[in-house]
């Protein structure tokens, strides 16, 4: 019974992990390419000197996320395979699921940099709709 329990709670918390990790390192402000920069420079009303600079932090970031961003997506190939098992480990799935919690956390704090550095280069009421656009929950409250 104990292990039924765990099992739907792993399977549970993957789920949760599932969804978690459509969100990439940079959604928000940062991902998307040049259609969403676009979007996001007419919205802001950006310069042309400012999303020059937003394009340069963006691509920056890419680059020094990007191997974090590639052992998430194998943490949760690990995950989905050891989950199809027919005998899933329980203990292995766990600790897999450790390890994408701790990437989770490590791209959190790059997409929180990448979001000040980004900050950084606008005016107050360009500030205010950034914000709006990279806490989307925030506006739900």
């Amino acid at each position: 019974m104990k292990r039924a329990a765990l099992i739907s709670v792993v399977v549970f918390t993957f789920a949760a992990f599932g969804a978690s990790a459509q969100q990439g390192p940079g959604d928000g402000p940062m991902q998307g390419g040049g259609r969403r920069l676009e979007m996001l420079a007419q919205r802001l009303n950006l310069t042309a000197d400012q999303k020059a600079s937003w394009e340069a932090i963006e691509s920056e970031s890419r680059a020094s996320v990007q191997p974090l961003t590639d052992q998430r997506r194998a943490l949760r190939d690990q995950i989905e395979t050891a989950l199809d098992a027919s005998n899933p480990d329980v203990a292995v799935i766990g600790t897999l699921m450790v390890k994408a919690h701790v990437i989770d956390k490590q791209l959190k704090v790059a997409r929180d940099a990448t979001n000040a550095r980004l900050s950084a280069l606008l005016t107050t009421d360009q500030k205010t709709q950034f914000e709006r656009f990279a806490n989307p929950q925030s506006n739900m409250r």
